[in-house]
């Protein structure tokens, strides 16, 4: 992570924490991504919505789930894929009560993913209060990422350091 990275979040150190957690399952998802990118074993189907969704989709958003809890309670996470926990919030009017919301799009892009087309991304935003606070996308076949917070943007080029 660079230093100007972390002198913006050395005041809050929650925020800091979440990005680097963050940061941590990017890092993840890129490389579960690339590993079934091209490769018989990501099987392809259609979700009851009549959209597409990939084994990378459904590990991806497992790897959301496991690695994000460790700093933010697993109902507040909600990936493309497993819609039930929004559904939850907002059927148990709850989702006022929420400081964090994580929402991930764990293949975003999953018709070119499927067909070996290597414009697909990762996408992960998180509100703070129900306001936008940080998104990141990154593109891991293009060795790009982006994200922003309520300040600043920043693009990333492969290979990067996160701390």
């Amino acid at each position: 992570m660079s230093k100007s990275y972390q002198q913006n979040y050395q005041s809050d150190k929650i925020e800091l924490q979440f990005l680097t957690v963050a940061f941590k399952f990017i890092n993840a998802a890129n490389k579960l991504a690339k590993k079934y990118f091209n490769n018989k074993k990501n099987t392809k189907h259609l979700k009851k919505d009549e959209t597409l969704v990939t084994t990378a989709d459904l590990e991806i958003s497992e790897l959301a789930r496991k690695i994000l809890s460790k700093c933010l309670d697993e109902k507040y996470i909600i990936t493309e894929e497993y819609l039930d926990n929004l559904n939850a919030l907002i059927k148990n009017n709850t989702l006022k009560n929420a400081e964090y919301l994580v929402f991930i799009d764990p293949i975003d892009g999953t018709r070119n993913y499927a067909n070996n087309i290597p414009f697909y991304g990762i996408s992960l935003g998180i509100l703070k209060n129900l306001k936008p606070w940080l998104g990141i996308v990154s593109f891991p076949e293009l060795n790009e990422l982006f994200y922003a917070d309520s300040k600043n943007a920043y693009i990333l080029k492969y290979p990067y350091k996160i701390e």
